[in-house]
């Protein structure tokens, strides 16, 4: 074999080791910038309490908890959670102001809702909605992005689903 061919035989290998080298820090670099983008979590849980005794119809409380479950904090979160009804539910609205939000849940104070004419009857069939609207900045693109979604209240199943998907 001559020393021509073999020097373009380790070229060549060498040039393959460098392009898996490159693929792979290319695919590490697509991976890290994943994780680094957030990832909107909102959930309502719904509790019911007896506030007045067992005697007495429960009251249901909401406590709403935004998380971001990507790597890197979001700052200057600021919108609103909105409660409103057309069925006697006290509307309320509550502004959101969080300078940074990471990889701990930010937690609303437990809403108790109040509704007019209250009965155990009527309890059982409430309805309600809220609606969960803020911008936030991503460190990376120094952009604001919008978060929105609804939930309606389940009589059946007590939890607050979705009625509309997420934009964020």
């Amino acid at each position: 074999m001559n020393y021509a061919a073999l020097a373009v035989l380790v070229a060549l290998g060498t040039l393959l080791v460098y392009r898996r080298q490159l693929l792979a820090m290319l695919a590490s670099n697509r991976l890290a910038t994943v994780k680094a983008e957030p990832k909107i979590g909102v959930g309502i849980a719904v509790d019911e309490r007896y506030d007045n005794g067992r005697s007495y119809p429960p009251f249901i409380y909401l406590t709403t908890t935004i998380q971001n479950e990507g790597e890197l904090a979001i700052r200057r979160l600021k919108g609103h959670w909105k409660l409103f009804s057309a069925h006697g539910v006290q509307e309320r609205i509550i502004p959101i102001n969080r300078d940074v939000l990471g990889s701990s849940p930010f937690q609303f104070q437990a809403q108790r809702i109040n509704e007019s004419g209250a009965s155990d009857q009527a309890s059982q069939n409430i309805r309600f909605n809220v609606d969960i609207q803020f911008e936030y900045f991503v460190p990376a693109d120094d952009q604001p992005h919008q978060y929105s979604n609804s939930y309606e209240f389940d009589s059946k199943s007590r939890q607050m689903v979705p009625v509309s998907h997420p934009a964020n």
